[in-house]
């Protein structure tokens, strides 16, 4: 088996001036295959161009799997990098071991993981950041009955990030954080003519710290012991514990009605006696959802959800923060697809109120938030090779001053935000061209000193997928107008972006 392999990228945007990367990786390999096994090394070049700093070297990968078909054991390694010229490189190591696949009764898996990447700092510094990630689960589903089956999963964690300073000379004190984790879940599964009934318990815990590779030898200066204090900061602990039940009812072939409840506790802690951070959380929700499908592709769906959560900060430092917050929402989307079009709609009505637990502070007050949203997507083709493409969304959300008792609200500011784009596209094989408009306008208003900004903006927007003997070249992009409503000019914001890759 011989491969070439060809990709690269190109990124660029006036917002963010230190987001221009080009990119282009060349890869040549061969490999071998067998009923069960694989292999596959490649060899090629990679040039780098990433804030006005150009690098080049030499690049390679290397795959192989292995799933023997008498035992449920399967294996994979993959490994890729470049070393380019100096110093600067970036590789990507990954390894993982199962016994069981996904539909097994029993499944152990453990994987690994190294990931190391330099890129430019500020000035002539060059940083490098290198991530360890180890994994394990182990799975056990036992069927009890036709209809009943128990599940029961456990998982940890464990990643270890260097991150520090290699050019133009090392860093002393390199910035370390671990961060542990682990979950243990069961579940319980009714399967009945009637729908789909499911009660699970969870329960989470992680864990991070930061620390700097100070010697033991070295004697802190005023400016070390101030770093270690904000690393101190940083750190934290959780413990969370959910109770949760959900049933998919079929009422008939085309509809279904779900409901799910959801009670759990968070406790979150901190090792550092200058960080107040420690709290409790109590959240609580509902959720009513019903789908009805009469074709293949077309179905429409309408959620209500309800969720509440009391926060309780565990210093009296912070107890004016404690509050509960209740949220309310209603969703309603629907998915029509014919012969020459698709259409998406989407809309959300959302009710928010927070409460202070102490509402009399001068500073601290109950809010309420209101919000719609929309968001549509009609696609439609007008010969077998011309094709259009419609995007709409909308939002409107108002801010204002909360009274519990009175369960008034005195508005404060409202945020609007609206655009539109409309593609025009003709297809000829695999290769598309694309050229169109897209419209947006953002204005936000307080109700004491008025319109405060005020923006909009439109351009012509491109796309561009043209299929090649080594890979696909993806372009898009715009050109965009914008004008402020505080002057009278108008600015300018174009975005691009340019890919070639494997299929």
């Amino acid at each position: 088996m011989i491969r070439g392999r060809l990709s690269g990228d190109f990124f660029q945007d006036a917002r963010i001036p230190s987001s221009e990367r080009i990119r282009g990786r060349l890869l040549f390999g061969i490999g071998y295959r067998l009923p069960h096994a694989a292999v596959l090394t490649e060899i090629g070049w990679e040039s780098l161009r990433q804030v006005s700093v150009h690098n080049q070297g030499w690049s390679g990968a290397v795959a192989a799997s292995w799933a023997p078909e008498r035992f449920p054991l399967s294996a994979r390694f993959s490994a890729e990098g470049t070393r380019f010229r100096g110093w600067r490189q970036w590789y990507d190591v990954a390894a993982q071991v199962a016994w069981g696949g996904s539909s097994a009764d029993t499944l152990l898996r453990g994987t690994y993981r190294l990931v190391s990447q330099d890129f430019p700092g500020i000035g002539a510094e060059f940083q490098r950041r290198r991530e360890q990630t180890a994994s394990g689960t182990v799975r056990i589903t036992e069927p009890f009955a036709p209809t009943l089956s128990g599940q029961i999963a456990l998982a940890a964690t464990h990643i270890n990030v260097w991150q520090g300073r290699v050019q133009p000379y090392p860093d002393s004190l390199p910035l370390r954080s671990i961060r542990l984790a682990g979950e243990l879940g069961s579940s319980l599964y009714w399967t009945p003519p009637l729908g789909t009934f499911q009660l699970e318990f969870t329960l989470r815990y992680a864990e991070e710290a930061y620390r700097a590779d100070i010697p033991g030898n070295l004697i802190l200066s005023p400016e070390l012991q101030q770093r270690r204090a904000q690393l101190a900061l940083q750190e934290y602990s959780t413990l969370w514990s959910q109770l949760s039940a959900r049933a998919d009812l079929g009422l008939s072939p085309r509809d279904t009605l779900a409901l799910s409840t959801l009670l759990g506790i968070l406790r979150y802690d901190t090792p550092s006696p200058q960080n107040s951070d420690d709290r409790d959380e109590q959240h609580g929700g509902a959720l009513i959802q019903y789908r009805r499908s009469w074709r293949p592709g077309s179905s429409i769906r309408a959620t209500l959800e309800f969720q509440r959560r009391h926060t309780v900060f565990l210093h009296a430092l912070r107890s004016a923060w404690n509050h509960r917050l209740y949220v309310l929402a209603l969703r309603w989307e629907a998915h029509w697809r014919g012969t020459h079009s698709s259409w998406n709609p989407q809309w959300e009505i959302l009710a928010s109120y927070t409460v202070r637990d102490y509402p009399y502070t001068s500073v601290l007050q109950d809010l309420a938030l209101r919000q719609w949203a929309y968001r549509d997507s009609l696609t439609f083709r007008l010969t077998p090779g011309w094709g259009g493409e419609l995007l709409l969304s909308g939002r409107v959300n108002r801010v204002g001053l909360f009274y519990w008792r009175q369960f008034a609200e005195q508005p404060q500011s409202t945020t609007q935000e609206f655009s539109a784009a409309f593609l025009l596209s003709r297809q000829h094989g695999e290769r598309v061209w694309g050229i169109g408009v897209r419209a947006s306008s953002f204005r936000y208003s307080d109700v004491r000193l008025g319109v405060l900004s005020h923006q909009i903006g439109i351009g012509p927007q491109v796309r561009i997928e043209v299929p090649t003997a080594y890979g696909s070249i993806l372009a898009s992009g715009w050109y965009e107008l914008r004008h402020t409503g505080q002057s009278s000019r108008w600015h300018v914001f174009p975005w691009f972006s340019l890919q070639l890759r494997k299929p």
